[in-house]
């Protein structure tokens, strides 16, 4: 039977469904974990409960594995780590810390495992697709990071890529700035997977579409 909450989330999250005839992709792209129902809604009241009037509130909750400015990024090689990726649909992992990021989100990080930093350095395949010429106005650019920060957005195009990496779903965003209630650092929660998806993005790392790539091309 399939569960009713499951399905009423898909209708709602339908209109960011898009279906792609597109050979190549250039542009703001990402590859994504979709979690379950469950996740899904202790995301969104969390980011109503935390960050009532940000900028930016998470409307579809999801972990990257994969993000960066590409260009002339090839269907076929999508389709090919979106099989790999499969084998996480229906894993569980574990999250806990809650944490600001360059004082700008509030990210629910993920506790990382060899399984889940193996499939991000897999997606690191796409980083020859990516645009050096648009780095330097890409939305993490105005941000306060580190060192070792810097040195992946060079490497890979975004922050928190390669020994960098750190799984999170982002909860909510303001340029204006943004806060935790004091005393909370620490929510544990059991993510499972639903789905690796790809997808375009928008502001704040925001998902703009799901994207799906037919099969004939």
């Amino acid at each position: 039977m399939v569960n009713i909450k499951y399905r009423n989330y898909m209708k709602e999250s339908s209109s960011a469904e898009h279906r792609e005839q597109k050979e190549y992709f250039s542009g703001p792209y990402a590859l994504v974990i979709i979690p379950d129902t469950a996740t899904v809604e202790r995301v969104r009241s969390l980011a109503r409960q935390f960050a009532p009037n940000a900028e930016f509130q998470t409307e579809i909750p999801h972990v990257t594995l994969f993000q960066a400015q590409v260009t002339d990024l090839p269907a076929e090689e999508v389709k090919k780590l979106l099989k790999e990726l499969e084998n996480l649909r229906g894993k569980q992992f574990d999250l806990d810390k809650l944490e600001i990021f360059a004082g700008q989100y509030i990210f629910w990080n993920l506790k990382n495992t060899p399984e889940l930093q193996k499939a991000h350095e897999a997606t690191l395949r796409l980083v020859k697709y990516v645009d050096p010429e648009k780095l330097k106005f890409a939305p993490h650019a105005s941000l306060s990071l580190t060192e070792k920060q810097m040195e992946s957005v060079k490497k890979y195009g975004h922050p928190l890529s390669g020994d960098a990496y750190l799984p999170h779903i982002t909860l909510a965003a303001d340029s204006r700035g943004i806060s935790l209630p004091d005393g909370i650092t620490e929510l544990p929660h059991q993510l499972t997977v639903e789905s690796s998806r790809f997808s375009e993005m928008g502001k704040h790392g925001r998902v703009e579409k799901l994207i799906e790539i037919p099969n004939e091309i």
